[in-house]
């Protein structure tokens, strides 16, 4: 007695997952590349403001801290290194951007020095971060 066998498939390569795969390799990366741009600079808890907008590309973070530490992307300096590391960075680069992250507690008078310190240095490029606004809640429904 014969058994009838399901005729043999074609062999070859399936591009169908293949190509999931790649979409999914893609995403990652898509993902993984906006937050790591989104801010490069350390934690503070910045201010509110209705108009913000998240574009760090470009800019050098120059954060205070409550604390009053001052830090240029990631490194503690004082005021006064840190005149002297913006003016090398903007003579090798004149059109850089530099953004000040402050903390919402830091002393008002040291922000200011902070950024007197910038100007002092040749930096015209300058913008504070802050944070979005949160949505105002909805009233009740009438």
């Amino acid at each position: 007695m014969r058994l009838a066998r399901p005729a043999a498939r074609p062999r070859g390569v399936e591009v169908v997952p293949l190509i999931d795969l790649i979409f999914l390799l893609l995403a990652s990366f898509v993902y993984a590349t906006q937050s790591l741009s989104e801010h490069r600079a350390l934690p503070v808890d910045l201010p509110a403001a209705s108009g913000a907008r998240v574009d760090a590309a470009g800019h050098l973070a120059v954060t205070l801290t409550s604390g009053g530490l001052v830090y240029l992307q990631g490194e503690a300096l004082s005021l006064e290194q840190l005149g002297a590391r913006v003016r090398a960075r903007l003579a090798a680069e004149p059109e850089l951007r530099f953004t000040l992250d402050a903390d919402r507690r830091a002393d008002y008078g040291q922000a200011v020095k902070v950024l007197d310190v910038l100007h002092g240095a040749g930096a015209r490029k300058v913008r504070l971060s802050v944070r979005p606004a949160p949505e105002p809640a909805a009233g009740p429904l009438r």
